[in-house]
């Protein structure tokens, strides 16, 4: 496949390389999906250049699915040495606004939206999608009851959570009055089935409107009920309950959100950290992807 790309950057105009660059793209970002081939895939050093190379090319699919596979290969120095962030910004709100009502197209707009979060942790790309009004659109997913709770609405608040960290962003969906009641209504939701949702309506709560009442009602404390509390991502849980376990043995009193916390999270964790002397940040690249651990940091 590999080699077959390489001769399609040849030939960009002929059509039967065209449609077969299609397919071969579409497959390599089905394969990006599986967590052992994506580790093979990123120990390919010229898989990387190509791809940029196919964003290149004059054909917006073969963009879009070269961007996606881009979204799970790179790491995030790459991303921030990307000359173009906003032909990224502007392909997938190009291709998110021709599927969102197409219910022919159901499948690939909930991939397009799991895509776009890959580039969404990055300031260049958040900045585009944001002057590009990209905010619009998402908004709609949220306050519209038609979309998926699952596929569409968590990926989507949690899209939005990190936009929020954009000055310009936040104020735009502070004063939406429509969306605020909606997330507010979706973080109140005990459906033990969508607590996912919840969550995520919850962190974009909290980083909208309590936040700002936290920081302004923190105090100093003299004396602290933890000595450490340990922010970290689950994916990287294994290694930090070992952190967690010797700490506890070598005599310190430490906070770790062991199960991940349920109901009101955001402030839980706060509470957490303001009564800890001592945070300790595990990071990692996956701590760096989560928009719950930037919330947390």
């Amino acid at each position: 496949w590999i080699l077959f790309l390489s001769s399609t950057l040849s030939f960009p105009s002929n059509k039967i390389n065209t449609s077969a660059t299609r397919t071969i793209l579409q497959m390599l970002y089905n394969f990006t999906l599986h967590l052992n081939v994506l580790n093979y895939m990123k120990t390919m050093p010229i898989l990387i250049p190509m791809l940029l190379q196919m964003t290149e090319v004059d054909h917006v699919e073969i963009q879009l699915n070269a961007y996606r596979c881009l979204g799970k290969l790179m790491r995030e120095d790459d991303i921030k040495k990307m000359a173009n962030p906003s032909k990224i910004a502007c392909v997938y709100i190009d291709f998110i606004t021709r599927t969102i009502d197409d219910r022919a197209q159901t499948r690939r707009f909930h991939s397009l939206l799991d895509s776009l979060k890959n580039f969404v942790q990055h300031d260049q790309v958040k900045t585009e999608l944001i002057k590009q009004q990209a905010l619009t659109i998402l908004i709609k997913c949220i306050v519209e009851p038609r979309f998926d709770p699952i596929k569409v609405q968590v990926v989507v608040l949690e899209i939005l959570l990190a936009l929020s960290f954009n000055n310009g962003a936040s104020v735009i969906l502070r004063q939406n009055q429509n969306f605020i009641t909606h997330i507010r209504n979706l973080s109140s939701k005990t459906n033990s089935n969508q607590t996912d949702l919840q969550r995520a309506a919850e962190g974009l709560l909290w980083k909208l409107e309590k936040e700002v009442e936290a920081v302004a009602k923190s105090t100093n404390v003299n004396s602290y009920k933890y000595d450490i509390m340990i922010s970290y991502s689950h994916k990287d849980q294994d290694v930090c309950l070992q952190i967690h376990d010797r700490l506890v043995k070598d005599g310190y009193n430490v906070w770790l959100d062991r199960d991940c916390l349920r109901g009101p999270t955001m402030i839980g964790i706060a509470n957490a950290i303001e009564n800890s002397e001592h945070v300790l940040i595990c990071m990692s690249n996956t701590y760096k992807q989560s928009v719950y651990c930037q919330s947390e940091a």
